[in-house]
């Protein structure tokens, strides 16, 4: 994603104050300017600071709120993905935060009020998350016994404070911080102002997994969850969504008195677009800091309600005028997956708050609580990307209502929302719609390390690989079938209504408890293999036909386990529920064995010859089957279908698209683009077992050359000896880089 050039107005510095005449008029101007409009407060909920309203910092620690776990080990301070173990000496408890945004000029100002309190013992310093390009004017306490500026250092994205006096853990303390700057990109997103197709403007944030403190200073610890109110000034006509309820707004604020106008000089914001309107947003339940969301636009507001378990909600989407048409037509699903999720998990998370979709430009969604971010190249209006708008909304308990303890368990958010796609599938389609939707999701040739996740790991990018959503939900699929529905589904109720754990953070040792609990079963051989290996199951199949008298047959299954040996584990076996259906002109059945060695043997009798074995016929098991027959009678075994890297991966331009079949069959290879739209075919003539490729040089049907981007290859082999067999399918991705 491209950033258009910002200016920096200020440059970041170390200070106590500022003493330039125009910086101490831009900090009254902004403070007058966002307390030009009274909001009437909202009715306080639990856990809650009624709008407009501060509760007494005191009130905080008598009535406990917001204590985190504790014993947590802290990280290396220069790992991106753990905290700086000197803010883990407090907690936040509710960010006040204010802002105005300038989209003429790439520019944004904001001050940031922190309700904090210490862990125990004292403090006399608190380090904020805070990039270095922006720029911090003040700092100041509100403090029974101080009450003014503090002392602050600003250097190596960290925001350090001196506070005038030491704190104890049985205080809370008020620290705001008054700061602008030109957001720069962060991780995968940041903050950016984006120029839309139709000419207008749109301002949007995307913090996951560590990027919000490049637009606002904050505690950026994903265990460390607080309050929210927000309160945006922008230009007059746009429209500013945030998290929680709205409280007011748009309110105008138009007239410009001096304080405003020296704000409009200090900021730079031209003449004709100094009329501003304020949205007032409160989420008054916890959330974690890469949570918290902008999106501004002149947007179109689609109103809806919803009434389930749990009451009504108000259902608010946000969408470019552009996209309108489109956008009410996909975006009328959701109240039938409100209906299932809730059916599923109980009342929706944030009662008395809206859910929606706000849009932007980008090729990916947030979860963001109650405002998930949209990208515009979902809105298709043909109900394509209704995985998407289920997946996002299963975020709401899956993530939001428990978030991870740490970002090394982040499979609890992306893989549980996952499985809702396929389970979402099941429930419209049928079962079947679930078994392809698991079996394209099983391509492990391509996953490295454990699910659970290392947090020395500063690349964003490797906690959201592709195995953390895949194999995350094949974890939860084949937990299924070793319990049965009704427990399962029994488990993910019982997890979304822990009291311990709503609201708050869990890791994966929580839900094992809960699956426990719950089965009365011991699953931590169960957990272990599929969070912490980097393996996974290889599995050699040899199988023999025999008689030992007239009506007496069997057959052998002997099983290898033979994928490479784990950098921890070794060449330690798997233990596997294996389900095997025998086929023959006199015999379907279908027998589970269970394989805790290296290699096993196992007898099946049977009433009849088996001419035809087919391994976890219904998919159940993430594995790779290389098929091996022994000696003895014929039997076929079913064939292996399964895809090869792309070579080389990103395409640029030109290269190959692999694949593997065990037994001979005419092939076809059909390319789409992330919309679905066939872009390119293929046939390729019959052949014998073994590994296929044909070459793709990057163009579509047409001759045109396909634009860089995503693109999946979905390979179809039909065996020409056995007409009455299905087609055997598989899919994969592959970029094209030009």
């Amino acid at each position: 994603m491209a950033l258009s050039e910002h200016k920096r107005l200020f440059p970041g510095r170390s200070a106590r104050l500022p003493s330039n005449w125009i910086m101490h008029r831009f900090v009254l101007a902004f403070l007058f300017c966002m307390t030009l409009v009274a909001p009437a407060a909202a009715e306080p909920r639990a856990l809650s600071v009624p709008p407009g309203d501060r509760l007494p910092a005191e009130a905080w620690v008598a009535e406990g709120k917001g204590r985190p776990v504790p014993g947590r080990v802290p990280g290396d301070p220069s790992r991106a993905a753990l905290p700086d173990p000197s803010m883990l000496a407090f907690d936040v408890l509710q960010y006040a935060n204010q802002f105005l945004i300038d989209p003429d000029n790439g520019f944004l100002m904001g001050m940031t009020e922190i309700l904090l309190t210490p862990v125990e013992g004292v403090i006399e310093e608190i380090r904020l998350d805070f990039h270095d390009n922006m720029y911090v004017h003040s700092v100041s306490w509100n403090d029974p016994y101080y009450s003014g500026g503090l002392l602050f250092e600003h250097r190596d994205d960290i925001l350090r404070i001196r506070l005038a006096r030491p704190i104890a853990y049985t205080e809370a303390t008020f620290v705001t911080v008054v700061f602008s700057g030109a957001p720069q990109p962060s991780g995968f997103f940041g903050f950016e102002f984006q120029e839309l197709p139709d000419g207008g403007t749109a301002v949007v944030s995307i913090s996951e997994p560590w990027s919000a403190p490049s637009w606002w200073p904050c505690k950026d610890e994903i265990a460390d969850k607080a309050i929210f109110d927000t309160k945006i000034l922008v230009p007059a006509g746009m429209t500013a969504v945030s998290n929680g309820q709205l409280v007011s707004g748009p309110t105008p604020v138009a007239e410009l008195d001096p304080a405003l106008e020296a704000l409009r000089l200090a900021s730079g914001i031209k003449a004709e677009s100094a009329a501003f309107d304020l949205f007032h947003w409160h989420e008054s339940y916890m959330m974690s800091t890469y949570h918290f969301s902008l999106a501004i636009a002149d947007y179109v507001e689609l109103a809806d309600t919803w009434t389930g378990e749990g009451g009504t909600i108000p259902i608010r989407h946000y969408v470019f005028p552009y996209l309108e048409e489109n956008a009410r037509e996909d975006f009328n699903v959701l109240p039938a997956q409100l209906d299932f999720c809730t059916e599923m998990l109980g009342p929706y998370p944030f009662a008395g708050e809206k859910y929606g979709m706000a849009t932007m430009i980008w090729q990916g969604a947030m979860e963001h609580p109650t405002a998930t971010t949209y990208g515009d190249y979902y809105v298709t209006g043909d109900h394509w990307y209704d995985d998407i708008i289920i997946h996002e909304l299963s975020h709401q308990w899956f993530g939001n209502l428990i978030t991870p303890s740490d970002w090394t368990q982040i499979w609890l958010n992306e893989g549980f929302a996952t499985y809702f796609e396929g389970l979402w599938r099941e429930h419209t389609i049928g079962g079947n719609a679930l078994r392809w939707y698991m079996y394209a999701r099983r391509l492990f040739t391509w996953w490295r390390g454990p699910l659970v996740r290392d947090g020395a790991n500063p690349n964003p990018e490797y906690f959201f690989e592709n195995m953390v959503y895949y194999k995350g939900a094949w974890v939860l699929h084949m937990y299924r079938r070793l319990v049965g529905d009704e427990t399962f589904f029994a488990t993910l109720r019982a997890y979304v209504e822990t009291p311990e754990l709503r609201y708050a953070n869990a890791d994966s040792d929580d839900f094992i408890a809960v699956c426990e609990a719950t089965s009365g079963m011991e699953l931590d051989w169960f957990f272990d293999q599929w969070l912490y290996r980097s393996t996974n199951p290889v599995l050699l199949l040899g199988t023999r036909n025999y008689a030992d008298a007239p009506g007496d047959r069997f057959v052998d299954l002997n099983f290898t386990q033979v994928q490479a040996d784990d950098p921890v584990y070794g060449d330690a076996p798997y233990r596997l529920p294996i389900e095997v259906r025998l086929r023959g002109a006199a015999l379907d059945t279908t027998v589970q064995v269970w394989m805790e060695e290296k290699a096993q043997s196992f007898t099946i009798p049977v009433s009849a010859e088996a001419t035809e074995i087919t391994v976890d016929p219904q998919g159940w098991l993430l594995h790779e089957l290389q098929a091996l027959v022994d000696v003895g009678e014929p039997v076929r075994i079913s064939p292996v279908l399964k895809p090869l890297p792309p070579m080389p991966n990103p395409l640029p331009g030109r290269g190959v698209i692999r694949w593997s079949m065990s037994a001979a069959s005419v092939d076809e290879v059909a390319i789409f683009d992330l919309r679905g739209r066939r872009v390119a075919a293929f046939a390729s003539p019959m052949q014998g077992p073994g590994e296929r490729q044909i070459a793709w040089d990057g163009r579509d049907f047409d001759g045109r050359p396909c634009p860089s981007g995503v693109y999946i290859y979905a390979v179809t082999c039909r065996e020409l000896d056995r007409p009455d067999v299905p087609p055997h399918r598989t899919t994969g991705r592959l970029s094209l880089a030009r």
